[in-house]
C-alpha cells in the first residue's frame, strides 16, 4: 500500500485542528474475488480522525502528476469505489491549497465532488494548517 507524500502533513494538520488520529494508516481491504483489482488501483493510507463525535476518513492526496484532471479523476473513481467498500457516507480529500486554487474555478469538478459525496479538506503544506472544510 501507498502512503502519499503530504500523508504525516495532513495527520499534523488534522491533529493542530483538534482532531484525534484514530487510524493513521486505514486501509480498503477489496473483497474476495475482486484482488485483481489492486494492480488496478493504488489504494493509499487513509486517515480516520474523530472529533466532537464526528468521526471522518481522510484521504491526502498530493496531485503531483503531469495532467491535474486525469489525476482528479481517478482520486474520484478511486474515492468513490472505497466510499462503496467502506460504507461510509463522505471521504474527505485532503489537498494542497494551491491544488485547490486551480481546481475550484472548475465548476464542473466541483458539482461533481459535491454530488458523490466527496468533502474537501485543504491544507497548506508549508504551515501544515488545515485551511478549509468544504462540503
Amino acid at each position: 500500500m501507498a502512503r502519499d507524500i503530504y500523508h504525516e502533513v495532513v495527520k499534523e494538520a488534522l491533529i493542530t485542528d483538534g482532531w484525534t488520529i484514530e487510524n493513521a494508516a486505514y486501509v480498503v481491504e477489496l473483497p474476495t474475488g475482486f484482488k485483481e483489482l489492486d494492480e488496478d488501483f493504488e489504494y493509499n493510507e487513509m486517515l480516520l480522525a474523530s472529533k466532537d463525535g464526528e468521526q471522518i476518513f481522510v484521504n491526502p492526496k498530493s496531485f503531483l502528476s503531469q495532467s491535474l484532471h486525469n489525476h482528479f479523476h481517478y482520486v474520484l473513481g478511486e474515492c468513490l469505489v472505497m466510499k462503496h467498500l467502506i460504507e461510509y457516507e463522505f471521504i474527505h480529500v485532503a489537498m494542497p491549497d494551491i491544488i485547490y486554487n486551480y481546481f475550484k474555478k472548475d465548476k464542473i469538478i466541483i458539482q461533481n465532488l459535491q454530488r458523490n459525496n466527496i468533502r474537501l479538506t485543504v491544507f497548506n503544506p508549508e504551515t501544515k494548517r488545515i485551511e478549509k472544510w468544504i462540503k
